[in-house]
């Protein structure tokens, strides 16, 4: 049977997922299946001479992996062009991506109004990236979708139709600035024509065909920010991030019952979390053994990243509400180096600094393996607590 494995963030994002993605396309060659939420997410790895952060590209290109960009991700050719030339600018090959045409795309409109609105709420701010991933959304769930199919079977007179459809969705929800500039607009057309150059269609047959060994699933963000997590409302994102998605995936691509899945949570020995909301056990970075980030940068509209410790019973909680599935569940902690391999987490409501293995046999029965990273280099391969 062909692998499966399903890497997700454990707790809100930035816990290094796009390292761990690059570790295991170093083992076995594949594709990498990018699919949930949009190019908001910054997935970095390196291959010992060059780091990048990667949007739209899957985190296994840099070893020749190709990527398969799944309809539930929604495309931002201006992210996406911009991406594609830092690439070439920096001496890598034009990476191998194959597309499900149905995916969404995000138009500057979706971002202007998101950063709008984000702006307008002033301290009340729900955390927004300001890349237009929920307005996208809300725009999809209210009729108004425009697809890269759509898009690459038109031309010129069609996508300015395409666009008038979205501007007079966001002006009945009030005007703001630029929103139907004709230099935005041509701007766009020509990002819109790089993209489909860009990005090869394949229908469930291609993408059949295209399966050589390992698909690595890389999820978009982490799974506290799904949009059914009602309990963390309204702080969380416009996309399913757990592991019903690639379940679909699969499913409508007829690979479900040829495949052997296992699934990867990956946390930071501390919890991260970009955005507005409630952070259990925040504190400063400081307290975190000094802990540093230079991939996670502030914005305008959601700040600093943020620092907490972790809560074992809450992270646990996050692994269980995953699996209905059969498979194994493997926790990864990446970042090791920075905090001299202790995991910084909180029992009985007092931090508590645990080294590595003291905290891997606390949760023994509740993951089936527990690894760790040193370094987001797809040379230093993950290693196993329990061998």
């Amino acid at each position: 049977m062909l692998n499966a494995k399903i890497v997700m963030g454990a707790h809100w994002g930035d816990e290094g997922k796009g390292s761990v993605v690059a570790k295991l396309a170093q083992e076995k060659p594949g594709s990498v299946i990018v699919l949930c939420g949009a190019p908001q997410r910054g997935h970095t790895s390196s291959n010992g001479n060059f780091r990048h952060t990667f949007h739209h590209v899957g985190s296994g290109a840099h070893l020749g992996r190709r990527t398969i960009i799944s309809k539930n991700f929604m495309i931002n050719p201006m992210v996406l062009v911009k991406e594609l030339d830092e690439l070439w600018r920096n001496g890598w090959v034009h990476p191998e991506i194959f597309v499900e045409d149905a995916a969404t795309v995000t138009f500057p409109q979706d971002m202007m109004y998101n950063q709008h609105l984000e702006t307008s709420r002033g301290d009340g701010k729900h955390g927004s990236c300001g890349m237009g991933i929920w307005a996208t959304q809300c725009r999809l769930d209210d009729g108004i979708n425009v697809t890269l199919d759509m898009l690459r079977n038109t031309d010129r007179k069609g996508f300015d139709t395409m666009w008038g459809w979205i501007v007079n969705y966001y002006e009945g929800k009030g005007s703001f600035p630029m929103i139907d500039d004709p230099g935005i607009r041509d701007h766009f057309w020509d990002d819109v024509q790089e993209t489909l150059k860009a990005l090869v269609p394949a229908d469930p047959f291609r993408i059949y065909d295209l399966i050589d060994d390992t698909l690595i699933f890389e999820m978009g963000q982490g799974i506290e920010l799904d949009r059914h997590r009602t309990d963390n409302m309204p702080h969380i994102s416009g996309s399913s991030v757990g592991i019903a998605t690639p379940i679909m995936f699969l499913d409508r691509n007829s690979l479900r019952n040829k495949i052997n899945m296992e699934s990867y949570y990956v946390t930071r020995p501390y919890v991260t979390r970009h955005g507005a909301g409630p952070l259990e056990y925040e504190c400063d970075r400081a307290d975190l053994f000094g802990a540093d980030d230079d991939t996670n940068v502030e914005n305008e509209w959601q700040g600093a990243l943020r620092y907490a410790r972790i809560c074992p019973d809450r992270l646990i909680k996050n692994v269980q509400l995953q699996h209905g599935y059969d498979m194994k569940k493997t926790l990864v902690i990446t970042h090791v180096d920075e905090t001299m391999g202790q995991v910084c987490t909180v029992y009985d409501g007092r931090d508590a600094d645990r080294n590595v293995n003291s905290f891997a046999r606390d949760i023994e029965g509740l993951v089936d393996e527990v690894m760790v990273s040193d370094s987001d280099s797809s040379l230093d391969p993950l290693r196993s607590v329990w061998s």
